[in-house]
């Protein structure tokens, strides 16, 4: 499992937007997003300065993180203007 989707909201970036600074086309970031598709270590290091965290941060996480990113998921969402 990986965190893109919580960093990338938490960043503010649509997947269009990521997809664009990162050099790759949107259907190829949502497959990689949702796990369909692996990412070159090009793409992965593209993404980790774009969103500024580790690749460690990305892909792996403790139980405390999950929980913190959960909560911090969630109100991001609700806090988005439609």
């Amino acid at each position: 499992m990986n965190y893109l989707k919580f960093y990338r909201l938490q960043k503010g970036y649509s997947m269009k937007e990521l997809a664009e600074k990162a050099g790759i086309s949107t259907s190829k970031y949502q497959m990689i997003e949702q796990g369909e598709q692996t990412a070159s270590s090009e793409v992965v290091d593209k993404i980790v300065k774009i969103l500024k965290v580790s690749p460690n941060h990305l892909f792996f996480a403790t139980k405390y993180t999950i929980r913190e990113m959960k909560g911090d998921v969630l109100n991001a969402e609700t806090n988005i203007d439609c």
